[in-house]
């Protein structure tokens, strides 16, 4: 019995993930960055802590993109008109979108561009006698 109330949690959750992509423009473009990122990542990574730094950036920016979906079907459902504390707090989950996606592309110029510079220092030893 058990299993099959995990089962359909699982179940729920999937819906809302499929849902936000289905929806909303700007999940869609997270889930296009990751794909982009991950197969960078798989050229220029080379050591688990690379990927774990990698793949939390990632899970921080989709979590905070499907709560601030969350939110704001929340607040639409409870103030379909517009007033000012809805605005805020439709605000303030976007803010936090903002802040995530931010921290995420600094790990990952971080991460990137440690092995970017190698690559970099690489081509110019080789091609210093041309």
């Amino acid at each position: 019995m058990r299993n099959w109330r995990f089962i359909k949690a699982l179940g729920y959750a999937v819906e809302g993930v499929s849902y936000a992509i289905r929806t909303q423009p700007n999940m869609r473009f997270h889930v296009f960055a990751a794909v982009v990122v991950l197969i960078i990542g798989g050229v220029l990574l080379r050591t688990p802590v690379e990927w774990a730094l990698i793949i939390l950036a990632i899970g921080f920016v989709w979590v905070t993109e499907l709560l601030n979906t969350s939110i704001e079907a929340m607040v639409d459902l409870l103030s379909p008109e517009i007033r000012e504390r809805a605005k805020v707090a439709k605000d303030v989950a976007a803010g936090a979108v903002l802040v995530a996606s931010m921290v995420a592309v600094g790990v990952g110029g971080v991460v990137f561009g440690a092995r970017l510079g190698g690559v970099f220092e690489f081509v110019v030893e080789r091609t210093r006698g041309f």
